[in-house]
């Protein structure tokens, strides 16, 4: 396929309101190579990201965030970064500017 024919298919997508694996399946197109394209789409701006279970039209063409709750905890001066723990397995370490 080309790259307007991905797109094609990936608006077709937005405006169905199913998941990207399931429109995938019936489309007879490869989950990958979809997810691909999508994030290029995303990456160059033809699309926005929303997650995968919930339709564009629901969500208004918003991206979604999850609530984080900061606290401090005692953070030692030699400690180069904060973690935080994402849902499977992911772990995110941020620098700490020592400037503040």
């Amino acid at each position: 396929m080309t790259e307007d024919e991905w797109y094609e298919l990936i608006e077709k997508w937005e405006e169905s309101g199913d998941t990207q694996k399931h429109f995938c399946k019936i489309h007879r197109v490869k989950y990958g190579e979809f997810k691909t394209w999508r994030t290029k789409g995303i990456a160059n701006g033809r699309f926005t990201a929303t997650y995968d279970t919930v339709s564009s039209q629901q969500t208004d063409h918003q991206t979604l965030f999850s609530p984080l709750e900061v606290s401090q905890p005692n953070i030692k001066s030699s400690q180069q970064h904060i973690e935080i723990h994402l849902p499977h397995g992911i772990l995110l370490k941020l620098p700490i500017d020592s400037s503040c």
